[in-house]
């Protein structure tokens, strides 16, 4: 059932993402359902997955208006590398200034791209959007440079989104902080948040007695 349930996960994010990492022409039950949302779902890019996707529709609104009305930059935070592949098409489509730090991110440059990105010089240029993967939010990345950031998708350990959100809560940090959680409702998202929360009050009982 597992891969069933990465493919419900990503679905929630953008239809897209159904034919992103599976080959329909195998032979297994998964590539079964994939050709099956096949013939309702035709492969688009991120302008209409923008249409589509709930999720990006609410980022998109979020990020043209912070862009516009506010100084302030922002942290998107995902699961999956090929969500992060679609965001990041998105904003080089609407040109915002992007960085990205994932898995496959080289240790040495990591300490660049978060130095570049938490250095304030007022250019236009400057990065506006870090895409980063939550496998790579555990390394005590401090990116104090943005005091917003939105988790597009929930993990089922609510420390590995704690430990997300904390990236810019931290020492240094001279603006108001939120966070935002894109959560579609009926749906795996919501099943993947009620455990959370679940298991946050199951610890903390444990830990109060």
């Amino acid at each position: 059932y597992l891969p069933y349930i990465t493919i419900l996960r990503q679905l929630c994010n953008a239809p897209e993402l159904l034919c992103t990492d599976a080959d329909p022409s195998s032979d297994s039950s998964t590539a079964s359902l994939l050709r099956a949302a096949e013939s309702v779902y035709e492969t688009g890019r991120a302008h209409r997955a923008l249409r589509e996707s709930g999720k990006l529709a609410v980022l998109h609104t979020l990020l043209t208006s912070v862009r516009k009305h506010t100084d302030d930059r922002v942290i998107v935070v995902s699961n999956f590398t090929s969500t992060l592949d679609l965001l990041q098409r998105y904003c080089n489509e609407q040109r915002f200034p992007t960085l990205r730090l994932d898995g496959k991110t080289k240790q040495d440059a990591r300490a660049k791209l978060v130095a570049q990105f938490n250095r304030n010089d007022g250019s236009d240029q400057e990065p506006f959007v870090f895409l980063l993967s939550s496998r790579s939010g555990g390394v005590g990345l401090n990116l104090i440079g943005a005091n917003r950031l939105v988790l597009f998708d929930s993990d089922w350990n609510p420390a590995t989104d704690r430990q997300a959100m904390a990236r810019i809560h931290r020492d240094g940090q001279l603006k108001p902080c939120f966070i935002y959680r894109l959560l579609l409702v009926g749906s795996m998202d919501e099943k993947i948040y009620q455990r959370q929360i679940t298991k946050i009050g199951l610890s903390d009982s444990l830990m109060s007695n």
